[in-house]
């Protein structure tokens, strides 16, 4: 199951929807029309959710695309004095990044972006 795919899954059940439920709104919002199996193969991974769905997917569940893509993420605590723990916990959330498969480019390509920008962060990062 793909992380993306597990965080569908996990609001889905959390706002009490089932699949067909999920279909039907993103046919409402796109036009287009999906079925709940659909659904079920982006849950599963065996289906890439198409990068234009990414904030649909938000827009159903009522959170950004930040916490559909990584609220599995935790966020570093900044209380550590010599930085290890932010890096590491960093670090682990941009491998995040380098599992996308191929299919996802266009996403994968803004989140290397924003993962250059981290590690320059990480690089520069001196708590004391």
């Amino acid at each position: 199951m793909s992380t993306i795919g597990k965080q569908i899954k996990s609001f889905r059940k959390e706002k009490g929807m089932n699949q067909c439920t999920v279909a039907e709104r993103i046919t409402e919002i796109t036009g287009s029309s999906i079925t709940k199996y659909t659904i079920s193969n982006y849950e599963s991974g065996a289906r890439n959710v198409p990068v234009q769905l990414v904030t649909v997917f938000a827009e159903i569940f009522g959170v950004t695309t930040d916490r559909l893509l990584y609220s599995t993420v935790e966020l570093p605590q900044l209380e550590t004095k010599d930085g290890a723990t932010l890096r590491f916990r960093l670090n682990n959330a941009l491998k995040a990044v380098d599992e996308l498969k191929a299919e996802n480019k266009e996403l994968k390509q803004k989140l290397k972006s924003v993962q250059r920008k981290v590690e320059n962060v990480i690089k520069n990062l001196s708590l004391e």
